[in-house]
């Protein structure tokens, strides 16, 4: 038992290492990034010394961060639409609730506040597969209702 809880490290000194290694390779590698996937191999390689995973471990350290994994992984090109999806994700759904202002008009804001806090704490695309679900939902609800305003004007 106590182990369980002594045995900890510190893993916010541990989190802000790993975001200044990515923050490096962002630097270096800022036009199209180290490639897809290939971000936690940096990271383990930090943390660990090497990039050999331990039969005992399972999978590699990620970048606990979407934001910043996904800027090492594509560069500034691959980064850019991911951006711009947000930014028309944002005016969509601000939009919505300013016309309807009614509950199902505050769900995809809702959803896309949490988007952005989980993403922070999120390791990889891959990791956040029912975030994306939940963000595919209120992209449906925007468009939904942006069509029966369509309907509804002409």
């Amino acid at each position: 038992m106590t182990t369980y809880f002594t045995g900890k490290t510190d893993s916010t000194s541990q989190r802000a290492f790993m975001y200044e290694t990515i923050f490096q390779l962002c630097k270096e590698h800022y036009f199209l990034g180290v490639g897809i996937g290939v971000t936690p191999k940096f990271v383990f390689t930090a943390l660990y010394g090497t990039s050999n995973i331990p039969d005992s471990m399972q999978r590699t350290m990620s970048a606990h961060n979407l934001w910043l994994s996904n800027l090492s992984d594509v560069g500034l090109i691959g980064f850019f639409p991911f951006v711009l999806l947000v930014i028309w994700f944002i005016v969509h759904a601000m939009k919505l609730y300013v016309q309807n202002k009614q509950l199902l008009a505050a769900i995809p804001i809702c959803i896309l506040i949490a988007f952005v806090a989980i993403s922070f704490g999120s390791s990889s695309v891959f990791e956040m597969r029912i975030v994306w679900l939940g963000l595919g939902l209120a992209l449906t609800i925007i468009s939904l209702a942006e069509q029966k305003r369509n309907l509804q004007i002409t």
